[in-house]
């Protein structure tokens, strides 16, 4: 049932490249985070400190993703407000994708129903769910308003979120089938190295994570596909001697999807047996 694209490439494959990357890690004394439950200590930022962290890693999100970094002194969304603006304003090639992100920040910590609003109202405003529709150019930083997407799901599963949610996640599962035999090719990525690599492994992080809320095989066939994609790039990387913050999160996301999706085909093959 699951096949990737590449005839050549088996799930052997990945898990020997997985098993190199682990090695890697433990070699250059990386911190690896796989899921919440790994037993490492969940990170508590202030705002304040939240700011100065954007400005060391400007591009990493990964223990925000996987739930393993939380502010802590937010009380309502609109703490967010100019966040991101005001640590990439001086980088044009950032603050283009500051609101997608300042919009899942904010989704993180949707508290109230007032909350919710200005979620939705900001995702409408970057793109509604008509627009997704016919949706042609994808930015880099889409991922983002994906991910806030699920969050707001997650919040309440109003009609009016459930068919935000189901027009975004379509319309990126029809761009990964059309074009199976390549990766999206982002508008306006940033300049750093492997940024574009980095978007499309969050991009399989988030068919799986739909894959998983909707119960729908389709995403994870083309989180499978998408992964075949990538796997020399990943492999590529994972012979660099020196891992830049950006490789690091890439090797993470490939580490973490490939858990996943491994979790998901086996219950999947548990539910057909049963």
């Amino acid at each position: 049932m699951f096949k990737g694209i590449e005839s050549n490439l088996s799930l052997n494959d990945h898990i020997l490249l997985k098993d190199k990357i682990i090695d890697l890690f433990e070699n250059q004394n990386h911190h690896l985070i796989l899921d919440k439950d790994s037993g490492s200590p969940l990170k508590k930022l202030t705002l304040h400190e939240f700011k100065d962290h954007l400005k060391k890693e400007p591009l990493s999100d990964f223990s925000v993703l996987s739930n393993q970094l939380i502010i802590s002194d937010v009380n309502d969304v609109n703490d967010f407000n100019n966040v991101f603006e005001s640590v990439f304003l001086t980088n044009n090639s950032l603050i283009n994708v500051s609101e997608m992100r300042e919009v899942f920040y904010k989704s993180k910590y949707i508290h109230s129903a007032s909350d919710e609003g200005v979620v939705k109202f900001q995702l409408d405003k970057l793109i509604n769910d008509k627009e997704w529709n016919t949706l042609t150019s994808f930015h880099w930083g889409i991922s983002y308003i994906l991910f806030a997407s699920i969050e707001l799901l997650k919040f309440s599963s109003s009609r009016v979120n459930k068919a935000y949610y189901e027009a975004c996640s379509e319309r990126i599962l029809r761009k990964l089938e059309i074009g199976k035999s390549k990766t999206i090719d982002f508008i306006n990525t940033p300049s750093n190295d492997n940024a574009n690599l980095l978007e499309q492994s969050r991009i399989i992080f988030f068919c799986l994570k739909a894959s998983e809320e909707l119960n729908d095989l389709r995403f994870l066939n083309a989180a499978l596909n998408a992964m075949d994609r990538i796997f020399t790039s990943i492999k590529a990387l994972a012979r660099k001697k020196d891992l830049s913050s950006i490789d690091i999160e890439i090797l993470i996301l490939y580490l973490y999807n490939l858990k996943k999706q491994e979790y998901l085909i086996k219950n999947t093959a548990s539910y057909e047996n049963s």
